[in-house]
């Protein structure tokens, strides 16, 4: 092979490796907008949330599991109080989550539980012990005003915009405990406990009212299933070839795919002050995460 040919194919596989990370995340993100879609289905055909997330959870782990015993991956257990404190953090901001799709507008319950990494920048100020700054305390207030545009409170005011932003706050916890985890952890251990303690709270939430799915419901619950999986599966390889930050960025355009859905297939609108507060919390959302040394910086989106 000559100079000039070994040239062209090292050109081509440099620009393959630049843009796979961002790529990876994208496809990501359009998966956890899939399995969003499908949540809302399943939730409006008569299938508790909890029961999902049990179903999703579980599928997960099933494949983390096959991947392990196949010697693909390894899962570590030797931070196990951290470990355990995301499991449990994670596992609720899923729960909130489906229940705020399963209560409240699709568009809603993605824009409010998207506001996590402001959260995550209030969490590590009160776990931490991060200095907080100016222009922390300001995104902080206007991304609250940007909530309570997007859910706006009064006499129709429903409880699922409050689930959404209780999934927001308790995702802002779950990042504290990877951004110590990254640093000694692989993050399919870090999964593994997602999935390993979504799997029980899921289990524990819908004992008394399981609810069979009907044959053609089976089709939604593999999709929601396989989508979530793969979309953690792709953000996780994507990050390990981009910046935290970019990447957390590029990760956030599961609002505007999840939007698109829920318009597409719901016919679900904001209003005009719904959408002047959505933009308020994308844009302290993207600040924060693209910050240096933010709540944001290292962690791994939604799992």
């Amino acid at each position: 092979m000559s100079e000039s040919a070994a040239a062209y194919r090292t050109g081509i596989w440099s620009r393959v490796a630049a843009v796979r990370g961002p790529a990876a995340i994208i496809v990501g993100a359009i998966s956890f907008s899939v399995m969003a879609i499908a949540v809302r289905f399943l939730t409006r055909a008569g299938i508790p949330a909890g029961e999902l997330v049990m179903i999703r959870f579980s599928m997960g782990l099933a494949m983390l599991e096959a991947l392990r015993i196949a010697g693909v991956i390894n899962i570590s257990h030797r931070r196990w109080q951290a470990l355990w404190g995301r499991g449990i953090t994670g596992a609720l901001a899923i729960l909130f989550y489906f229940l705020s799709i399963q209560y409240t507008t699709l568009t809603k319950a993605t824009l409010l539980s998207n506001a996590y990494p402001v959260f995550a920048a209030l969490m590590a100020v009160l776990a931490l012990e991060e200095k907080i700054q100016w222009p922390t305390a300001i995104s902080f207030a206007l991304s609250g005003l940007g909530m309570w545009m997007v859910a706006r409170p009064g006499p129709g005011w429903a409880v699922g915009d409050g689930y959404g932003i209780l999934g927001a706050l308790t995702a802002g916890m779950a990042i504290v405990f990877i951004r110590h985890l990254r640093r000694t952890e692989n993050p399919f251990s870090i999964f593994w406990y997602l999935c390993a303690f979504g799997s029980a709270l899921g289990a524990l939430t819908c004992a008394r009212n399981f609810v069979v799915p009907s044959g053609d419901l089976f089709v939604l619950i593999l999709v929601m299933g396989i989508t979530s999986t793969l979309g953690q599966l792709l953000i996780t390889y994507g990050f390990g070839y981009i910046r935290a930050g970019e990447g957390s960025l590029i990760s956030m355009s599961t609002v505007a795919y999840s939007g698109l859905f829920a318009w597409f297939f719901l016919g679900e609108r904001l209003p005009v002050s719904g959408m002047i507060g959505a933009g308020l919390i994308l844009a302290c959302a993207a600040y924060l995460t693209l910050r240096p040394q933010s709540a944001a910086d290292d962690f791994i989106p939604r799992g």
